[in-house]
């Protein structure tokens, strides 16, 4: 009877379903809240411990501890050093995600576009993607020289491959009964790829490009430490080769803070683009 009644009144529905979002922006809200709680909690055990344990139970040459790495820290800001470090890295992991990123999705919409053609180079790439691309570093090195751009080369490679197969997997996902229904309503080639392929591949190519942040870091780092004169990589290989752990810390923790502020901005790009699906919720029991 009640919802014969509610049914007939539509202000009372749209009353409700306000209420029911609110309830879940605040349940979300809070979410957030008890996670970043928790985080910051972890992080401050983790460093409170450190600082106790250095000198008393862990040798402060090898570990050092959280004060003399936080000096470390302000020393080289202040000295413009870490400054100018973090810039090249920056610029060479940047240079490096784009690059990749982008050679990874064209080369994947291509193949998969031309089918026998995916079918017959699928092997090729399955092992080239199986070749450790640390090998090939120093080899990019002498092709391309101790400068940025063997770095930005390696970095691209280092994110090329898990794009492009994330990007195949999005593809082939793709459900055949939308793409044939698509094409019964008259859609072209090209409607079909960005109204029905493209949306099902996004998610796994946002997944793959915030994978690869990091990933592109550590190809920076390791061209660096193999050959550079400047970075990231070239500054901590420096200090443990002067035995300054603090010094090795410091442009450890500056690195962190590069691929969480560059894993934020992917963050701030997806939700918007991801603003379609529905919000799904972790929990703990299955559910």
């Amino acid at each position: 009877m009640a919802v014969a009644e509610t049914a007939g009144r539509p202000e009372v529905v749209q009353r409700l379903k306000a209420a029911v979002a609110a309830r879940e922006r605040e349940r979300r809200r809070r979410e957030r809240a008890v996670i970043l709680a928790g985080r910051v909690l972890i992080v401050v055990g983790l460093l409170t411990s450190w600082e106790a344990l250095s000198g008393r139970v862990l040798d402060p040459f090898f570990v050092s501890s959280p004060s003399r790495i936080a000096r470390a820290f302000v020393d080289l800001l202040l000295h413009h050093e870490l400054l100018v470090h973090a810039q090249y890295t920056t610029i060479e992991t940047l240079a490096g995600f784009a690059i990749g990123s982008a050679a990874g999705i064209a080369l994947a919409f291509l193949l998969t576009s031309l089918g026998r053609l995916y079918e017959m180079t699928e092997p090729i790439l399955v092992a080239l993607y199986g070749i450790p691309r640390t090998a090939l570093a120093p080899l990019f090195i002498m092709w391309f020289g101790i400068g940025i751009t063997s770095k930005i080369v390696i970095a691209a490679l280092f994110v090329f491959f898990v794009v492009f197969m994330n990007t195949v997997a999005g593809i082939r996902g793709t459900s055949p009964q939308m793409v044939d229904l698509v094409r019964l309503m008259g859609a072209s080639g090209g409607d079909v790829l960005v109204k029905v392929v493209l949306p099902s591949a996004l998610p796994y190519i946002l997944t793959a490009l915030r994978i690869v942040v990091p990933t592109a870091m550590i190809g920076a780092i390791v061209g660096e430490f193999i050959s550079a004169q400047r970075g990231l990589g070239f500054l901590i290989s420096r200090s443990t080769f002067e035995f300054s752990t603090h010094a090795a810390f410091a442009g450890i923790f500056a690195l962190m803070v590069v691929v969480v502020v560059m894993n934020a901005a992917i963050g701030a790009v997806e939700r918007p683009l991801m603003r379609w699906r529905p919000q799904q919720r972790i929990s703990g029991n299955g559910g």
